[in-house]
């Protein structure tokens, strides 16, 4: 089996055994909680259905954190670099063991 796809201008098949991680944006830009997800992305159910999972990301509006999101955006492309953090960040080690540990769980579905 193949996958057509088809983005700025190139069209292209992929095998079926290559793994395809797909985004889509809400139609009219905001997710509304009242229609299906098909009716939010504006695909038809028999293209969506070709997907073994879909995962549905929802970013909450909330204006003070989507301001100081902006404010960093803004400050690394003025700068070119991050701004000073306001706390130490975790050390290697304890970071390392912890992926450690997550790597030793098996989730299912």
């Amino acid at each position: 089996q193949t996958v057509s796809v088809a983005k700025g201008g190139i069209t292209t098949t992929l095998n079926a055994r290559t793994s395809i991680l797909a985004a889509a944006n809400p139609l009219l830009g905001r997710y509304d909680t009242k229609k299906s997800a098909e009716q939010n992305i504006n695909l038809p159910t028999a293209l969506l259905s070709r997907f073994d999972m879909t995962y549905l990301l929802l970013d909450s509006a909330d204006e003070d954190r989507d301001r100081k999101l902006a404010e960093h955006v803004a400050y690394v492309h003025m700068h070119g670099k991050h701004p000073e953090l306001s706390t130490e960040p975790y050390p290697p080690q304890l970071m390392r063991r912890y992926i450690s540990l997550c790597k030793q769980k098996e989730p299912f579905v």
